[in-house]
């Protein structure tokens, strides 16, 4: 097992190591510009389980994380702490990383709970 944090961030679900979470705020109450990991779906695939719609996508608090250049702030929902079999964390495939390459630090995909979930490591964020 392993223990993530997940969040959804501009309408997609993600999960970082728990370790690299420092703190989460209400939305504006920190003084870290909010960074985006993605655009609102554009240049990451969107994986939704069949028959499912997309969800409201208003991100409320922002998390912060430890990073490769320091910390920064997140903008997310619905976040929750899990332990996820490791068996169940996918790498990517070398066409979707290929796909991802601007985007290093979405390393893997895993369901969890069924939901379709990016693997995030932010200790490969460069800003």
């Amino acid at each position: 097992m392993t223990t993530v944090l997940l969040f959804e961030h501009r309408g997609l679900t993600a999960a970082v190591p728990a370790n690299q979470a420092m703190s989460v705020h209400q939305d504006g109450q920190e003084d870290l510009p909010m960074v985006g990991l993605w655009d609102s779906g554009a240049g990451v695939p969107v994986v939704r389980a069949a028959g499912t719609a997309p969800r409201a996508t208003a991100d409320h608090h922002a998390l912060l994380l430890r990073t490769a250049r320091g910390r920064v702030a997140v903008a997310c929902r619905e976040l929750r702490v899990e332990d996820v079999p490791r068996r169940t964390l996918l790498p990517l495939s070398p066409l979707l990383r290929t796909q991802l390459r601007d985007m290093p630090y979405i390393v893997g995909a895993a369901w969890v709970h069924e939901t379709a979930t990016w693997l995030v490591d932010m200790s490969r964020y460069e800003g």
